[in-house]
């Protein structure tokens, strides 16, 4: 499994280089090419984390997207690892073409080449900088109050409808003891258009999963705080907070 530190490299393949150094790119070039690759496909941490951090709620992985001019980077240290941030903005697939923008943190590493592997900029740490999108604010206030273990009626009706055209239900519900939380689900999505959960917390769009590469899951501190999930259509079904349980 891959650790969120770990996250997805920016290799170049080295029979496309005259030289090992050629294949040498910068921490702006990388997370640049993580901000356009995580609208192909979102297979990693990182990508998520851009999805969530720049819509400020998790497009389905169906959902692309077109990025908006030249994303802007600053990085706030120079030499070989440091931290920068992102400014970005790309207008979503779908028939209202909705806008994400908004300013991602990051951290960086330079890995150096070793036998049979190029060099490269590892990417880490993604997460929102400024203020969260103004859909943040919606799902809160359309939050159904819910306790853990407990079942709510999940896409029953179109009152939450997410940027992307999918159907919303947030879970707001009060952790008494932190740590992994997910919602179960009583009828199963399908492969090709599962749910997609997020999560909020003291004003913060959580990362998914606990930095091991697992993921489906969010770690919660004690107080209140919110899991939304999203379906495709209005699919009513039953839907519960519960503890997640690594197998």
């Amino acid at each position: 499994m891959r650790r969120r530190d770990l996250p997805l490299l920016l290799v170049l393949s080295a029979a496309s280089c005259a030289s090992m150094d050629r294949c040498v790119s910068t921490p702006k070039a990388a997370i640049r090419d993580r901000v356009v690759s995580a609208w192909g496909y979102e297979t990693n941490p990182v990508e998520s984390d851009i999805r969530m951090g720049l819509c400020g709620f998790r497009p389905a992985r169906t959902t692309k997207a077109s990025i908006v001019g030249s994303p802007e980077v600053r990085l706030e240290e120079a030499g070989d690892h440091g931290t920068g941030q992102i400014t970005a903005k790309v207008t979503l697939s779908t028939d209202d073409a909705p806008v994400c923008s908004g300013t991602l943190r990051f951290g960086y590493q330079y890995r150096p080449s070793r036998p049979r592997s190029p060099s490269y900029w590892e990417i880490s740490d993604v997460a929102r900088a400024d203020d969260p999108p103004a859909i943040v604010k919606t799902i809160e206030k359309h939050a159904n109050a819910t306790k853990i273990g407990e079942a709510i009626r999940a896409f029953a009706d179109e009152s939450l409808l997410l940027p992307d055209g999918r159907v919303g239900t947030a879970l707001a519900f009060d952790v008494t003891e932190p740590g992994p939380y997910t919602v179960r689900f009583d009828k199963k999505a399908t492969a090709d258009d599962p749910y997609v959960l997020a999560a909020y917390q003291k004003g913060r769009i959580l990362h998914e999963g606990d930095g091991t590469g697992a993921l489906g899951f969010f770690v919660f501190e004690a107080g209140k705080a919110i899991l939304l999930a999203s379906s495709p259509k209005v699919d009513p079904t039953d839907a519960r907070v519960i503890r997640y349980e690594k197998r």
